[in-house]
């Protein structure tokens, strides 16, 4: 997850150096960005504004300049208002189904995480929350 300060700019400029992006930047941006605009960035060292690179997915975020610790703390906050035991099998799923092209095929894929969470205390206490009309009170377990 990414924040950018509204005046962060993003690019690959190592052709401008006679180099290439080799440190994983020709494999990691075509993967984060539609192919024609990484080919163009990278044959060309095309620079990205931050509203740039958030309209193409490339940060989550963008916030006022000068406030981009503050603003990636607003985004854990997010995090941590949630259920830590949802974002822990939330993220053990993306990466097992990273791989499976076939949405389909993904979403059917047998795993324990899902039995994990419908048998966890996180699991009811969000739902009695929800219910009682109240924050859940998170146990991680």
């Amino acid at each position: 997850m990414v924040v950018a300060d509204q005046t962060a700019q993003f690019s690959l400029s190592e052709v401008k150096v006679g180099l290439i992006a080799g440190a994983g930047g020709l494999i990691r941006l075509p993967r984060a960005v539609p192919q024609k605009l990484a080919t163009e960035m990278i044959l060309t060292g095309r620079r990205l504004s931050a509203d740039e690179a958030l309209d193409h997915g490339l940060v989550n975020r963008v916030v006022p300049a000068g406030t981009a610790l503050d603003g990636a703390r607003a985004l854990a906050a997010d995090i941590l208002a949630s259920s830590p035991t949802s974002v822990r099998i939330s993220l053990r799923t993306m990466e097992e189904t990273q791989g499976v092209a076939d949405t389909v095929d993904a979403v059917t894929r047998p795993s324990d995480a899902v039995d994990n969470l419908m048998l966890s205390n996180d699991m009811v206490e969000g739902l009695t929350a929800f219910a009682q009309k109240r924050p859940p009170q998170w146990k991680n377990r």
